[in-house]
């Protein structure tokens, strides 16, 4: 069971005051100063969207009115010889319609609890498999977070596009064609995302209005999902940070969190004809910006000491030693998927500490996934 901020915080002030009370007992005991932080990352469905289409004239591979392989009811248009005639392709002659709106949903719709988990078992360190098919079913019960599958599961399609191409938003596209049988003896009343074609998570379930489907049109599913930093406070999720999401769910190959980097949030551009730097620059009082790609003058990195996952929360947990950063004065802090450069998952803002070799700084920083 997860403990809350204040149990959490209760553990660490009794933790700081044994400190106290033993270096009182024993001179030149090594303390430690705390930062913490909880950030906060919402991912909400924004729109579903169904389409159809027509199959018009055009002949289809396999389609029951529109041409069936090994009859002679090819196609009044699949003339040999004919321009509109394209011999490779499962579609020969005619005319392809444009698709049309069936039905458009706007909503903000969390996505599931098992879906959260997974995302934040990939915060911890775990692959894990994006989304990758649709799922079509017809129970129409109302959506809750804990759902784990549709009420009703009648068939499965893999979705066809997996869009990134917009910050802190993910676009999955997915046509069912007009000879998928499986799909055109139901009334359909729910949407599932699925990473498995059969199984697997449920990352998203949809309730639609009635849809029945037949062999003369082709039938196209979309559903965007925006990520959203709720962050409070001198914290948030950067740009960097809510895209390394988007794109583990998207099927690319990204790096999880895997480092801390600490910052006195400045830095020089010029020397003097002293051999000084001059013209400091001094973000120390700024709050973090969604902007963000990098720890101003950043002092030092270190790895995650520690990295714990309870269900949809991660917990980073990492020391700057007492060696480390000494006549620094630190306001800042970020977490990286790399020892050096990397991207910015999160920054924080924090009260100077000017940093001596009589402690070290543990930095606990969570992440809720919603």
């Amino acid at each position: 069971m997860a403990l809350t901020l204040g149990e959490y915080l209760g553990g660490l002030a009794k933790e700081q005051r044994n400190q106290r009370e033993t270096q009182g007992m024993e001179s030149g005991t090594i303390t430690s100063r705390f930062i913490l932080s909880t950030h906060r990352v919402k991912f909400l469905t924004s729109r579903v969207l169904i389409e159809s289409r027509n199959i018009g004239s055009y002949f289809i591979l396999g389609s029951a009115s529109n041409g069936v392989l090994g009859t002679n009811t090819l196609s009044t248009n699949m003339v040999w010889g004919n321009a509109g005639t394209k011999w490779g392709s499962a579609i020969w002659g005619g005319t392809q319609q444009s698709f049309s709106t069936v039905e458009e949903i706007t909503m903000s719709q969390p996505l599931t609890d098992t879906g959260k988990n997974l995302i934040a078992q990939w915060l911890g360190g775990t692959s894990i498999t994006s989304p990758s098919h649709f799922g079509l079913g017809t129970d129409s019960t109302i959506f809750t977070e804990s759902d784990t599958s549709l009420g009703t599961e009648i068939a499965r399609s893999a979705i066809d596009t997996l869009d990134n191409s917009i910050d802190a938003t993910i676009t999955y596209t997915g046509t069912i064609l007009s000879t998928q049988s499986a799909f055109q003896s139901d009334t359909f009343r729910e949407l599932g995302i699925f990473n498995a074609s059969s199984s697997g998570t449920m990352f998203g379930r949809y309730i639609i209005s009635s849809l029945n489907m037949i062999n003369t049109k082709d039938y196209k599913f979309t559903v965007d999902i925006n990520i959203l930093d709720n962050t409070v406070g001198f914290a948030l999720i950067p740009t960097t940070g809510l895209n390394l999401l988007r794109d583990i769910l998207t099927g690319n190959s990204v790096t999880a969190p895997t480092h801390v980097a600490w910052g006195a949030g400045a830095f020089y551009d010029s020397v003097n004809n002293s051999g000084l730097w001059d013209n400091a620059i001094w973000d120390s009082n700024a709050n973090p910006l969604a902007t963000d790609t990098t720890i101003l003058d950043e002092i030092q990195r270190n790895i995650i000491g520690n990295t714990t996952v309870t269900n949809n929360i991660v917990s980073y947990d990492t020391i700057l030693t007492s060696s480390q950063a000494n006549g620094e004065d630190l306001t800042k802090l970020g977490i990286f998927n790399a020892s050096s450069g990397g991207d910015l998952f999160l920054k924080l803002k924090y009260g100077k500490i000017d940093k001596t070799n009589i402690f070290q700084i543990q930095s606990i920083n969570r992440v809720l996934i919603l």
